[in-house]
């Protein structure tokens, strides 16, 4: 089990029925599956480790996204940079889209791009939407070179076509 399943868990653990019921019914359902195993790991911990578990993952929280930048990102080649150039709320629209169906995309794009513009698109998007994306960015530095392309090519597609 990855330790930030169970780190998850112990901060889980650490809530109220209330604010556990609260949180759970917002989780997708591999994420609640993915949260009770975790939470079979974490039965014996201490009041303690729940309490530090749950102030690391505050801590995460008000630092916001880390957004990995992909090992073979050139920013003057990258693919990405089309997406400065149509107006943003077509760029949200279009991303929001992504992230429902297919997150990581959404999550390769955002960290190839301008940082500014990329905090720009995170306002705007919804809470669900920035929810399914955050959840795929650990993933963005597995995904080759070759793969961010055609990630880029499918979201230059889906903006001229809007």
């Amino acid at each position: 089990m990855p330790a930030g399943v169970v780190r998850a868990a112990l901060a889980f653990s650490a809530l109220s029925t209330f604010q556990a019921d609260s949180i759970q019914g917002r989780l997708r359902p591999r994420d609640r599956a993915r949260l009770r195993a975790g939470l079979l790991q974490v039965r014996s911990a201490t009041v303690d480790e729940r309490r530090a578990a749950l102030d690391l993952l505050v801590q995460a929280a008000r630092r916001g996204v880390e957004w990995k930048t992909p090992a073979t990102h050139d920013p003057a080649d990258c693919p990405f940079r089309i997406v400065e150039s149509f107006p943003r709320e077509e760029v949200v629209k279009v991303m929001e889209r992504m992230a429902g169906h297919r997150p990581l995309h959404a999550a390769v794009a955002l960290c190839h791009i301008d940082p500014n513009v990329r905090n720009d698109l995170w306002r705007r998007m919804t809470a669900e939407s920035r929810s399914n994306i955050v959840i795929e960015v650990p993933a963005v530095s597995t995904v080759s070179a070759g793969r961010s392309r055609a990630f880029a090519r499918e979201l230059q597609s889906a903006l001229i076509g809007d």
